[in-house]
């Protein structure tokens, strides 16, 4: 990796194995960021404004297209903006801990 991309953690995708300390610091937002994101929104749009804003802090772009968002991740999010969290990012998802068939 080039040294000038070691910086930016989830430079292309949000990383499967997110630290306590990275989702404190990138996916946790202030009592007025809340009150923001709640404004005219629905729980879904929270999450998803909460995602992006989140990733945007991580790795300094936005989130264009991602084929997966961890469950730890959703579950964070839901309960610092406290709505009903979703079970899955993607619906490949359901069937990765599914064995082959």
């Amino acid at each position: 990796m080039d040294h000038w991309r070691i910086p930016y953690l989830g430079l292309r995708q949000i990383l499967s194995d997110l630290t306590a300390f990275e989702l404190d610091i990138f996916f946790t937002f202030s009592p007025k960021e809340i009150e923001l994101m709640g404004s005219r929104r629905s729980d879904l749009y929270r999450l998803a404004l909460a995602l992006h804003i989140g990733f945007v802090r991580m790795a300094g772009r936005t989130l264009d297209a991602y084929k997966q968002i961890p469950k730890v991740l959703w579950k964070h999010l839901a309960e610092r903006l406290n709505v009903p969290s979703l079970d899955i990012g993607t619906l490949r998802s359901l069937y990765e801990a599914r064995p082959r068939t």
